[in-house]
């Protein structure tokens, strides 16, 4: 069973205590029971973790390090009913605290306001105070549609800034840099080729089968052709004007996330969330709304990456299945090529409308052996024309089919 965690402490159930001093002044205690470091989870480094929930930072942590988890328990019990001058002079004097600790833990002042944006950041359950709405008309007519293609929630400025803050990430410049990202490994996809829009022919399923097992390209190919549009500059946000405004490139070892690089002239990579959190703050209510704008709308586009990519199976399957119809041989080769048991090639050639005699001369061409032929086209047309096609082997050799 998964344990919670916040940021990359691992924690039971219950041993977790969102406080809040003053004026929505938010730390949180947490005993935790492994630490999480590179993706790697090890249990032996535990204890209490004290986080400033204003700041998305660490005070102190491995407080009480390797002692039993029922000692723990008790100090975690009793660390989190300090009130905040106690709690502050536990912090300031704990050997394992962090550089950085905000001020008013620092001298033991009364709590600084807190920072609504930044605990929603750390999943803190938040109330922004009702706002302007810095939506554009345009969008409040989209969101009114019932068929609407997008819908824009967030109506406030710091509800827009809070929703890019916690936009997915991923780390760029070698993991030294922070760029609003978008997952799009695709797991699980359908590649038989099937959509509403498409029915394969059940005929070639086999084959098809055996062409992505073999090609190796095939694969990153569609994937490619997916994201052409974002690489290239060409990717647009509803309404479709503002093609040029949007550079992105993929990020992770096979590429498995979109990066948002460039939005018009800001460069849009940082060194940290908070650098992004404070391009946000400085930017003018107009541009915030349509950088959000179209994070939604790539949010919707980018939801679903192994349809898309079943799509772009669809459309190479359909393709393929078109070019084989109209040259059956080449069908009938390829399967001959990737071993294909003879019903199989049976079913291509009935499914191709091909005659016996063109199966021989495509198996000729092939040099399959002329048992191997024979069985084949009893396969396809019965015992007859089994009897009838060994009969001209016999009279003419196996490399007759030039004569058909």
């Amino acid at each position: 069973m998964t344990m919670p965690k916040i940021g990359n402490y691992h924690y039971s159930d219950g041993n977790i205590a969102r406080l809040t001093f003053g004026i929505d002044r938010a730390i949180t205690i947490v005993q935790y029971d492994a630490f999480e470091a590179m993706g790697l989870i090890g249990s032996e480094v535990n204890g209490i973790a004290v986080l400033d929930d204003d700041n998305v930072s660490v005070v102190i942590d491995r407080h009480m390090i390797a002692a039993r988890k029922s000692a723990q328990i008790e100090e975690f019990e009793r660390i989190k009913a300090m009130p905040w001058s106690q709690l502050s002079l536990f912090l300031r004097t704990h050997p394992r605290l962090f550089p950085g600790t905000a001020d008013d833990l620092l001298t033991g002042r009364e709590p600084a306001r807190g920072d609504l944006i930044n605990q929603a950041r750390t999943h803190r359950d938040v109330t922004f105070a009702p706002a302007a709405d810095i939506r554009t008309q345009a969008m409040l007519d989209e969101n009114a549609k019932p068929d609407r293609a997008y819908a824009w929630p967030a109506s406030g400025r710091s509800e827009v800034i809070s929703f890019l803050c916690k936009h997915g990430s991923h780390s760029t410049n070698g993991a030294f840099g922070y760029a609003l990202g978008w997952d799009i490994k695709a797991t699980d996809f359908d590649g038989t080729g099937t959509t509403h829009e498409f029915t394969p022919d059940p005929a070639f399923s086999t084959l098809w089968k055996a062409l992505i097992e073999k090609d190796e390209h095939l694969f990153w190919d569609i994937c490619a052709e997916a994201v052409s549009p974002y690489v290239d500059g060409q990717a647009q946000s509803w309404p479709g004007d503002d093609e040029g405004d949007w550079s992105f490139r993929t990020e992770g070892r096979s590429g498995g996330w979109l990066v948002l690089s460039k939005w018009r002239d800001h460069r849009m990579e940082f060194s940290s969330a908070q650098g992004l959190r404070s391009f946000l703050d400085d930017l003018p209510d107009a541009e915030l709304v349509d950088l959000y704008k179209g994070i939604v709308c790539f949010d919707s586009d980018l939801a679903n990456p192994a349809d898309t990519v079943a799509w772009g199976y669809s459309q190479r399957r359909a393709n393929r299945e078109e070019a084989w119809k109209e040259d059956p041989a080449s069908a009938l080769t390829l399967a001959v090529q990737y071993g294909l048991p003879k019903d199989e090639l049976a079913g291509i050639a009935k499914a191709t409308n091909m005659t016996a005699d063109q199966i021989v001369s495509v198996l000729d061409d092939v040099q399959i052996d002329e048992d191997a032929v024979l069985d084949i086209v009893e396969v396809f047309g019965g015992e007859t024309e089994r009897e009838r096609v060994s009969e001209l082997i016999a009279e003419r050799g196996y490399r007759y089919a030039p004569a058909f």
